[in-house]
């Protein structure tokens, strides 16, 4: 009557646990990236969601627009872009997206004098493309946000689009 376990089973049993626990450690580490991509993309697009409604309200508000530099002259992918709403009641709104940080920040100015700031963090290596109103169509103001998604490197992510638009002056079309 045996009474123990022999050597040989004894290690073919810790052999096929650390397969198992080998294999349970790679599954949670693509269930941990798998949620903190998701996660990221939810934040993402939360930001999104905030700087196109922010945006659109401000739009509607805006007497007129100008953007500096020129939408035609945007040739440097480093240079700040700026978009500048100006209402009728005296209020100046700044939209400034810097490229290297990644980041929109809005300012509401009134008498040179700063009244509310908004900043909105978009992520790292997204670019954003200014579109002013036609001459001769409706007054919209168009917004493309380029973000990269994944985890590739730079050169090789693909590229998420999102397009933002906005009429301006929306609430004084029934001005008389």
């Amino acid at each position: 009557m045996r009474r123990g376990f022999t050597l040989i089973e004894l290690l073919v049993a810790a052999t096929t646990a650390s397969v198992m626990f080998t294999i349970l450690a790679v599954a949670l580490q693509l269930l941990f990236r798998a949620q903190s991509t998701t996660q990221a993309e939810a934040n993402t697009a939360t930001v999104l969601h905030h700087f196109a409604q922010r945006l659109r309200e401000d739009a509607h508000a805006a007497e007129s627009c100008s953007f500096d530099p020129p939408p035609a002259a945007e040739s440097d992918d480093a240079a700040p872009r700026v978009l500048t709403l100006t209402r009728d009641d005296g209020k100046t709104i700044v939209y400034d997206f810097h490229p290297d940080l990644a980041r929109v920040r809005r300012r509401l100015i009134h008498g040179g004098q700063t009244e509310a700031r908004d900043l909105f963090n978009l992520p790292s290596g997204s670019a954003l493309r200014w579109t002013p109103p036609p001459e001769d169509g409706p007054p919209v103001l168009s917004v493309l946000v380029l973000r990269p998604v994944g985890e590739e490197p730079q050169e090789r992510r693909p590229t998420r689009k999102t397009r933002i638009e906005a009429f301006l002056g929306m609430d004084h079309r029934y001005d008389e």
